[in-house]
């Protein structure tokens, strides 16, 4: 009876709202903004308005929001809507879904299959308390939707050269959102295909075009291609990606991970830098400022859409290893206001690693330390990939030992003065690609969803 009564109440007052009311319209007759809608600033309708704390909300799977925006423009494309208000939560609670984790769901030639897929995938994170999907966009210069920019990745269309028979993204998105699950688009910004297969891109894009022309735009590692980020034209490339990306799609922020420089080697980018040589004491201060403008200039590409779009960084979790190895200058970029709005280092590691430097709540706590403006978030990635035999083996017996690592590694963070949140990697070690619970990770999960449905309750 009771259920009856209040579905009652909402068809009523959903009713009251079609009414030119002040107190459902708002003064100027638009639509008020979603209550739901955690932007990490304030809210684009009223400037006084504070977000809300409660960062557990997730949608009931058995009755979704409606997705109130519009992603289509007039002849059918991808478009964003310019009302659209960024969903994003206090507190994260996110997931990576890597170009590994679901090849079956991306590879459907069938739109109607493949949405039932995203929606059994998006309802598995929603129902084990997840509010943000970060997912792979651009693993290797390529890209998980229709570009201009960027040529079709083989995740998707099954081969280089092939083209998309429906726009993936978009029907990814609006689920997602239909869950109140923001949706944070992951890329890489300098990393390309192998040398092989970036010989079968069509050379209207730039990366096909530079290697066949043996331009020092890029670079080769171990048969794999990489863009040098000292060109502006290479900087460009990255930035009019994201901005077509954020332009076409109702995303809530943009996100990159931890693949910067690929080598130590001098001959990488020796010909950008014999070029401004005289202007550094060092190959590593040239290598750093490169990839500090590269990154200030991908913010401020985000920020240039929408200004409540947010910019996150994925780095490794060894603060020394990204200075020293990766040239990520994370003691900057959690310091400073302007290269991004939240820093996820990758703290893959349980408590008993034989490395004071890697022990997860050690490295943490290094990593809170760095972060010393309330511009920047921390946020946790925690790798559950490491519960999954045999990787759980060796140095991380642990996993073995205890079926509750990841639970305690959530406890462990809320003991921390700045938190903002955590990031499992990735969805493939905890669901199925059908949104089933993974066999080997069910006594983990057991031990650890209650405490993240309730993770950063007040």
């Amino acid at each position: 009876m009771m259920t009856k009564f209040k579905a009652f109440l909402a068809l009523l007052l959903a009713l009251t709202c079609l009414l030119p009311v002040v107190a459902c319209s708002g003064d100027n007759g638009g639509s008020s903004s979603d209550d739901a809608t955690q932007v990490m600033g304030e809210s684009k309708d009223d400037p006084s308005a504070e977000a809300s704390t409660d960062s557990s909300v997730v949608a009931d799977p058995s009755s979704k929001v409606e997705d109130k925006y519009t992603d289509t423009d007039a002849n059918g494309n991808a478009q964003r809507d310019p009302n659209y208000e960024p969903l994003n939560y206090d507190t994260m609670k996110g997931i990576w879904i890597s170009q590994f984790d679901i090849p079956t769901v991306f590879s459907a030639r069938n739109e109607k299959a493949y949405q039932q897929s995203v929606k059994r995938v998006v309802k598995a994170i929603s129902e084990a308390g997840f509010n943000t999907i970060i997912l792979q966009l651009r693993p290797n210069g390529d890209s998980f939707y229709p570009s201009d920019v960027y040529p079709a990745s083989e995740f998707v269309v099954g081969a280089y050269g092939n083209d998309f028979t429906f726009d993936p993204l978009k029907t990814f998105v609006k689920i997602a959102h239909e869950y109140n699950i923001s949706f944070h688009a992951w890329i890489n910004p300098m990393r390309l295909m192998s040398t092989a297969k970036i010989k079968m891109i069509d050379e209207e894009y730039r990366i096909a075009k530079w290697y066949k022309e043996n331009s020092p735009y890029i670079s080769v590692v171990d048969n794999i291609c990489y863009l040098v980020p000292g060109y502006e034209e290479t900087r460009q490339l990255v930035c009019d990606g994201i901005t077509e990306l954020a332009s076409r799609y109702n995303v809530d922020a943009i996100h990159i991970d931890d693949y910067f420089y690929p080598t130590m080697a001098g001959n990488f980018d020796s010909a950008h830098f014999n070029t401004v040589a005289e202007n550094y004491l060092t190959l590593k201060e040239y290598r750093l400022e490169m990839v500090d403008g590269l990154v200030r200039k991908m913010y401020q590409a985000v920020k240039a859409v929408d200004e409540d779009l947010i910019f996150g960084i994925s780095p490794a979790g060894s603060i020394t290893n990204n200075l020293n190895s990766l040239y990520a200058n994370v003691r900057k970029w959690c310091s400073t206001p302007g290269f991004c709005d939240y820093i996820a280092p990758q703290v893959y590691w349980g408590f008993e690693h034989p490395q004071n430097a890697q022990k997860f709540d050690l490295c943490c706590k290094e990593w809170e330390k760095l972060c010393t403006t309330d511009a920047v978030k921390l946020v946790i990635g925690v790798g559950i990939y490491r519960a999954k035999p045999p990787i759980n083996a060796g140095e991380f017996q642990e996993y073995i030992d205890n079926k509750d690592v990841t639970k305690r590694q959530l406890e462990f963070l809320t003991t921390m003065d700045k938190n903002d949140g955590f990031i499992f990697y990735s969805y493939i070690n905890m669901f199925t690609t059908t949104g089933k619970q993974q066999s080997y990770f069910k006594d983990e999960a057991a031990n650890l969803l209650p405490v993240l449905k309730e993770f950063g309750e007040e």
